[in-house]
This record gives C-alpha cells, structure tokens and sequence, in this order.
C-alpha cells in the first residue's frame, strides 16, 4: 500500500514538474519571438535613421569650423586696431557678415533602438512581461519609421572660411603695417637699417645711456636709434660718437684672444640657454593649445547641452512608458487582490450570519419541550 502511495506521489510530482516546464517553455518562447521581431523592425529603423544622422553630424562639423573663423575673426575685430588700409577692416566685416548667414541649423540627432536579449528568466509573469514589453517597443519602431524626416543636404563652408580667413590676414597686416610706422620698435628700426648695405652700426637708445633724458617720458619719444653710416665723414663727428665702436673693437679682440675651452664653454651656455628658451616657447606653446581646445570644447557642451537633453529625454520615454505601463499593472493586480479579499470577506460574514440565524432558530424549536420537560420533573 505504501508503495502504490509513494509510486502515485511520485507521478503527480513529475506531471505538475512537466506541466511547470512545459509553461515556462511556451512563455520563454513566446517572448524569444517577441523580442526577435522586435530586434528585426529595430535594425531596420536604426539603418533607415543612419543616413539622416550622418548628415546631421556632417552639418554640425561645418557649423563648428565656420564658427571657429568667426570667433577668431570677431576677437581680432574686438581689440579695434587701427590699420594702415581702413578698407580692410571693411571688408572683414562684410565677410563675417556674410558668412554668418550661411550658418544653418544643425537638426537633433534621432536616437536608435537598443537591440534586446531573452534573460535567463524562469518566472511566467517577468516572461509575459517582457512579452507586452517588446511587443509595444516593436508597434513604437514600427510607427517611427514612418515619421523619419528625409535626408538634409550638408553644406560646404570652406569658400566662406577661406573668405573670412584671408580678409583677416589683411587687416592684422595692415594693423601691423601702420603700428610700424606709427610707433615701430627698435628691433624692427634696426632690421630695417641692417638692409642698408652703408650702416655699418645701429644701436638703441635705453633709460640708462638716453643723452637726453627723455626715452618714455612726457613730451618725449617713445624710442630712439642711432647708427653709423660709411658714407658719412666721420671726421667731421665728434670723438664720442666712436668710443661704443672702439670698445666694441677692444672685446672682440679680447674675445678672439681667449682660449679654445673657454670659448667651447661660452657657445655650450649659449646652447643651452637657447634649449631653454626654445623649451620655454614650447610649454607655453602648448598651454595656448590646451587652453583654446578647452575653451572650444566647454563652447561645444554648452551647444550641445539642448540637444543631449532631448536625446536623454527620447531615450527614457519608452523606459517611462514600459515602467508606468507596470505601475498600472500593479495598481489593477493590487486593486483585484483587494476586490477578491473583500468579496472572500463578505462571504465570510455572510455564512457567520447565516449560521447565527440557524442557531437561533433551532433554540427556538427546542425551548417548548425544554419546558414541557421541566413541567414533567416539577409533577
């Protein structure tokens, strides 16, 4: 007998495993078939969006290097530097100008759909929600595919960038054109007196040795260089015009005079001073770099702030929609718990009454021979 028992238990245990694993089988394919299709209307709607998104990128790049010129050409414009030919400044610009109405609107990024994977889930309800899940993401890739704006055309900026460009380059020549004349350096004087095959010596003026007192001070000058020339009478100049000459003479000899170790030591100090400064230029170089690179990219975040809002925004609504989908499933699953617990209730109290009823009736019946018995017993 125990045996029929345990061999009975033992197949009602294997059908309901069966059964259990049958179900599990028809949900877990049933959402394998879902997310496939889904997976497939995915694909398409990622390859139809791909084209459109190039050319959005595309027309982004263009924005930006046009921008670039004419945030370079309007900080050149900024400083308001006088220039030697004022049509220059003019013509930048009107080139600026134009070029700014070429800028178009770069249009937003459409963001994909993700591709999906079956978890390795062994629950009915996760299976058929996941089931309703690519379902509807499927019906919302199947819909926007239809609304998928055509292909915009990307523009070519370089005509106008090499217009602003150029322009540019004129006005900061012409700039320094008129500073050279106006108020030139003493290295630039001196360059340029260097060319005369007849100027045998030019030198500037410093606070230190100025004759006259005046280098940098009011109702001065601003700089001053006095050079030599050969086709000049030097007899006709006085003395101290040649004691710099005649003292510069003096150290070259003595330089000349000096030893082969000394004169390797001198050239290797100036070698190294010249590495330090060219290290010195190359730091600072690429400071400059680094910071117009971060200037450029923290410019760019601040543009593309909006769109990475948007995109952020269209990437949550179906996380938004599938999870308030399941705060309402929940909500009616609570509220039916509830409905079934209050019915389950009122039943209760129902059969409670009803057998209340019957007890009281059946009291009822049995008090008139409780009292003919108690008669008898007092007889």
């Amino acid at each position: 007998m125990k045996k029929k028992i345990l061999a009975v238990a033992a197949a009602v245990v294997l059908l309901a495993a069966c059964f259990f694993i049958y179900r599990i089988w028809n949900a877990r394919k049933a959402a394998s078939s879902a997310v496939e299709a889904y997976n497939a209307a995915a694909q398409e709607y990622n390859d139809a969006i791909s084209p459109y998104n190039e050319a959005a990128a595309g027309i982004a790049d263009e924005n930006t290097k046009l921008q670039t010129a004419l945030d370079s050409a309007d900080a050149v414009l900024k400083k308001g530097g006088e220039a030697y030919e004022p049509d220059t400044q003019k013509k930048l610009e009107k080139a600026v100008k134009k070029a700014r109405k070429s800028l178009t609107e770069a249009p937003v990024l459409i963001d994909p759909f993700e591709i999906r994977t079956v978890p390795a889930v062994f629950s009915t309800k996760e299976l058929a929600l996941l089931q309703d899940e690519a379902e509807t993401a499927r019906e919302m890739a199947e819909d926007a595919k239809g609304k998928i704006p055509a292909v915009p055309e990307v523009p070519d900026f370089s005509e106008e960038i090499n217009e602003v460009g150029a322009a540019q380059k004129n006005y900061e020549n012409s700039i320094r054109m008129l500073a050279n004349i106006t108020k030139p350096s003493d290295r630039f004087v001196k360059e340029r007196l260097g060319r005369i095959k007849t100027v045998i010596q030019a030198e500037a003026v410093t606070p230190e040795n100025d004759p006259n007192g005046l280098l940098g001070k009011k109702d001065g000058y601003i700089g001053c260089v006095y050079f030599l020339d050969e086709s000049v009478d030097q007899s006709l100049l006085p003395k101290e015009a040649f004691s710099k000459k005649e003292k510069k003479e003096k150290k070259d000899t003595a330089d000349e005079a000096m030893s082969a170790d000394t004169a390797a030591t001198v050239s290797e100090a100036k070698c190294l001073r010249i590495r330090l400064l060219q290290c010195q230029r190359q730091r600072l170089r690429i400071r400059q770099e680094r910071r117009q690179r971060l200037r450029l990219r923290i410019g760019q975040e601040r543009r593309l702030r909006p769109h990475l809002r948007i995109r952020q925004e269209r990437r949550l609504r179906p996380h938004l929609r599938i999870w308030q989908g399941r705060r309402l499933r929940q909500r009616l699953r609570i509220r039916q718990e509830q409905r079934q617990r209050r019915r389950l209730r009122i039943g209760q109290e129902r059969k409670q009454r009803q057998r209340h009823h019957l007890r009281i009736r059946l009291l009822q019946r049995q008090k008139p021979s409780l009292q003919r018995e108690r008669a008898l017993q007092m007889l």
